[in-house]
């Protein structure tokens, strides 16, 4: 017998296809009416953002906005020393990204979107492993105001499925390569909508896959081991109607062999 034992598991066999939700396409939300959500994260809770796909055509002043934002929700940013380096890059990202909507520049800001989800994922995670208490909202407003208007994903995730319509970003990286936050990037008519995947969230596989339906789904996968092995299956439909078919958090394991090999 092989010492390493070997799972072939059929996706949809793995998981049991429960709907548990669904977003409508047209839905829109004031951004007082979007709610945060309390998680429990260790030993405190860690205030993320009830994440939608938000108009935020209907904002006149983006810096104004996050202003006001940054007013109710401390921002994950340290503003001393060299750090106000930071503060800087995030808001002249944002003012950049007004100048794109508005039609005052030709381009999107790809290089400083990148780089100011760069700081903020160092950022967070840094408060993070230093066991401070924060909250996630800001960023999170942000990485959808960066998808919204975002003409393309390559600039806002570290992998991406081949039709360019989903991606996955895992925040944080740029800190180290712990676990610690993960957000899908779904396509809409304009834009991405951004979906928050959870606490202690790494995932290093995206696939797409397809039914004989010629339905299309994004599996999000990290099968590098017991610990870490989690599934999360999302359907975007055709109306745009974005629904979570399944979610797996627990891998099948057999204490009497050393390791586990998971093939899709």
């Amino acid at each position: 017998m092989r010492k390493g034992l070997m799972f072939f598991i059929s996706v949809f066999t793995l998981m049991t296809v429960i709907f548990v939700g669904c977003k409508g396409k047209d839905e829109r939300q004031d951004s007082d009416s979007i709610q945060t959500d309390s998680l429990e994260y260790d030993e405190f809770v860690l205030e993320h953002l009830n994440m939608s796909y938000y108009d935020f055509d209907k904002e006149d002043n983006l810096s104004q906005f996050f202003d006001s934002i940054g007013k109710r929700h401390e921002i994950p940013l340290r503003e001393i020393g060299d750090d106000e380096e930071a503060v800087d890059r995030v808001r002249k990202c944002i003012k950049a990204i007004d100048r794109y909507r508005k039609g005052e520049a030709k381009y999107y800001p790809d290089k400083m979107v990148m780089s100011a989800i760069s700081v903020m994922g160092h950022e967070a995670a840094y408060l993070m492993n230093h066991g401070a208490e924060f909250s996630l909202v800001y960023d999170e407003w942000l990485l959808m105001c960066m998808a919204y208007y975002s003409p393309d994903i390559t600039y806002l995730v570290d992998m991406q499925t081949p039709d360019h319509k989903a991606g996955i970003l895992n925040f944080g990286q740029s800190y180290n390569y712990n676990p610690w936050w993960a957000y899908l990037f779904l396509k809409r008519e304009k834009g991405y909508e951004v979906i928050c995947l959870g606490n202690d969230s790494k995932f290093t596989s995206l696939f797409l896959l397809e039914d004989e339906k010629h339905r299309k789904y994004y599996l999000c996968s990290n099968n590098d081991g017991t610990l870490v092995f989690r599934q999360e299956l999302f359907w975007l439909k055709d109306d745009g109607d974005v629904v979570k078919v399944a979610s797996c958090r627990e891998a099948p394991h057999d204490e009497t062999v050393d390791f586990d090999n998971y093939y899709f």
